[in-house]
């Protein structure tokens, strides 16, 4: 049957500023709404130029609306990491992507790329952010988690400008990174071999 969609409310982040492109990614999962603002500057005062930040929005209890309950940070943010830029969920599980990072502290590898994943707590009251994912071959301008993807326990993370792996044969060609948590086992994403346009992957089962 065929369903029809109308309008039911506008949503806006609680610390609104000019030029931080609240809404450039947007996804849902039942109750729970997450949304990237990837030019977002740290918080309170603009810390860190576009770090980025994800917002969670979840149905008011005592009402219908939606509502703000919690604004999402990388641990190791930094300038021009532009968290947020694509958001993926399924579940409680968030998956939110940070493409331009460096390669974590120090910031050995420019534009390696980066996707953080965030879990409730143990009261279930919050998110926290439990995992870093990063290649298992970083390059420079790999721009790892440029697009996300996540579905039980398995997440996707693109590197659109991959160079067609050791030695780089093949510039830009692209590769797409495989990460499963073992259901019942772990909470914790291990990754599994690369894949590329050529192959088919089959999820364990």
């Amino acid at each position: 049957q065929t369903k029809f969609w109308g309008e039911e409310q506008i949503l806006h982040a609680s610390n609104a500023q000019s030029g931080d492109f609240f809404g450039w990614s947007a996804a849902v999962s039942g109750s729970t709404i997450l949304i990237g603002a990837w030019a977002e500057n740290g918080g309170e005062g603009d810390p860190l130029y576009s770090a980025g930040a994800a917002y969670i929005f979840q149905p008011n209890p005592d009402s219908e609306e939606w509502r703000e309950v919690q604004i999402l940070r990388a641990s190791d943010a930094q300038e021009r990491d532009q968290f947020g830029y694509w958001v993926a969920l399924d579940g409680d599980t968030l998956l939110i992507d940070a493409y331009p990072e460096d390669g974590g502290q120090g910031d050995p590898i420019l534009n390696a790329g980066a996707a953080y994943i965030f879990q409730p707590d143990e009261s279930g009251a919050a998110w926290v952010e439990s995992q870093i994912l990063r290649a298992s071959d970083p390059q420079p301008w790999d721009e790892f988690a440029f697009s996300v993807a996540i579905q039980g326990d398995v997440v996707a993370c693109a590197a659109f400008q991959e160079d067609g792996g050791p030695g780089d044969p093949l510039p830009d060609s692209g590769a797409v990174y495989i990460y499963q948590a073992p259901p019942a086992i772990s909470s914790d994403f291990t990754f599994i071999p690369i894949m590329t346009k050529s192959q088919d992957f089959l999820v364990p089962r």
